[in-house]
């Protein structure tokens, strides 16, 4: 993996997620819906570099991929859900939503032969190419199991200068202060 960027271009609108249906009625209307959290369009991009003995091994493993690929290669997945075992409501056989990916290749390969070789030094035949992959990076879903938050301990000292603080530490502060911080400890 090379990179990976926010690509604006499928940033398709600000709505925090969007809803699918999750079961259905016996009359096959959604009957419960399910949010997906938001996603962030990403282009991940890949570098594949190839290495074989013979260049007759390196034309079969290109042209096993170089036809398939033109315009684009297409990856198919379900979109994220939560876990069945956590959420009662989760209905097992609803129909699974899938989310596409294109798979880009870039169209260029970089062959490269061997220039120098020495007796001990085997010949092998290299080629560089890459790919771009659109995908989604998906925001963590709420957890269920958040409580109330009711104290947070904490250790604040107050000093006029950080030159105060000549190791940065409270202990070091504690040891060069003519007034000791006293400690909760």
């Amino acid at each position: 993996m090379q990179s990976i960027t926010r690509d604006p271009g499928r940033v398709f609108n600000k709505i925090e997620g969007f809803y699918h249906p999750q079961r259905y009625s016996a009359d096959g209307f959604a009957s419960q819906y399910d949010k997906v959290p938001p996603v962030t369009p990403v282009n991940i991009d890949v570098n594949m570099s190839i290495m074989t003995k013979y260049q007759a091994d390196m034309d079969q493993i290109i042209t096993n991929f170089a036809p398939y690929t033109n315009p684009y290669i297409i990856l198919s997945w379900k979109i994220p859900q939560g876990d069945s075992a956590l959420d009662p409501f989760l209905d097992k056989d609803a129909p699974i939503q899938e989310l596409r990916s294109e798979v880009l290749w870039n169209g260029t390969i970089n062959m490269e032969y061997p220039k120098d070789l020495t007796a001990s030094s085997p010949y092998r035949v290299s080629a560089d190419t890459g790919f771009t992959i659109k995908g989604w990076v998906f925001a963590k879903p709420p957890s269920k199991k958040v409580g109330t938050i009711f104290d947070i301990e904490t250790n604040f000292v107050s000093v006029d200068t950080l030159e105060d603080l000549e190791g940065g530490s409270l202990t070091d502060f504690k040891s060069t202060n003519n007034n000791p911080v006293q400690d909760d400890q």
